[in-house]
């Protein structure tokens, strides 16, 4: 009961703020709702057909609209019934009071009963799918075999690697004893010497300089090899 009053207040006190909320150019739309006892029907759905739709809930039977001039239709929905009214508005600050009875018709809500089970359905068994599998057999073979592959090339390009430095090791060991022992001479002659590409007597020469072994100075077209300390 108490819950039922507080709905009460509070929905005159909503209709009481419409009421008293000044509308810019929108006329007033308000009134009241009944049975045919002439009772105020609780949980009213009113609407008009302004642009867009206004739906007011009336709970304790009251309802109000703002709308512009123009011509509307009032509608009231509740179990007791139904109620339409049409109005036509002139003007934008006027006040219409209009108040509606309701009588039973075909036009009350129809409410649905959503207390139902849905029916078991059985899960229906899904054929195997051979294709599939034997394309998702040979998508994972394809997958192994170019790891191995990759695995592979890559043991093999360390392996080569390895064996470049150690050629380079045993290589500058000969070159750092070549200048040492001649203290100076010329790329052209330590290559003479050395049985490798130009490409890497130079890598090699560039390490030594690095490490601080050798000192290259330029002359002309090619390179003089001094060298400093081993």
């Amino acid at each position: 009961m108490r819950y039922s009053g507080l709905k009460g207040i509070i929905s005159v006190l909503l209709v009481l703020a419409l009421f008293m909320t000044p509308a810019v150019h929108a006329a007033l739309i308000h009134g009241a709702v009944y049975d045919l006892a002439l009772q105020k029907v609780n949980d009213v759905r009113i609407e008009i057909n302004t642009v867009p739709n206004q739906i007011f809930i009336a709970k304790n039977g009251t309802y109000g609209f703002n709308v512009p001039p123009g011509e509307y239709a009032l509608k009231a929905y509740a179990q007791e019934g139904y109620a339409e009214e049409n109005i036509t508005v002139t003007d934008n600050n006027g006040e219409y009071i209009i108040d509606m009875v309701l009588a039973p018709s075909i036009h009350k809500p129809v409410i649905i009963e959503t207390n139902f089970t849905e029916p078991a359905i059985e899960p229906k068994e899904n054929p195997i799918n051979w294709l599939s599998i034997l394309l998702g057999v040979i998508a994972i073979i394809a997958v192994g075999v170019a790891a191995f592959y990759l695995f592979k090339h890559k043991k093999s390009r360390q392996h080569a690697h390895h064996h470049e430095e150690q050629i380079s090791d045993e290589y500058g060991k000969k070159v750092l004893h070549l200048i040492k022992k001649e203290k100076r001479m010329t790329q052209k002659d330590l290559r003479k010497q050395i049985p490798l590409s130009e490409g890497k007597i130079s890598l090699i020469v560039s390490h030594l300089e690095h490490e601080g072994k050798i000192k290259k100075i330029k002359k002309g077209r090619g390179n003089i090899l001094v060298f400093v300390k081993e």
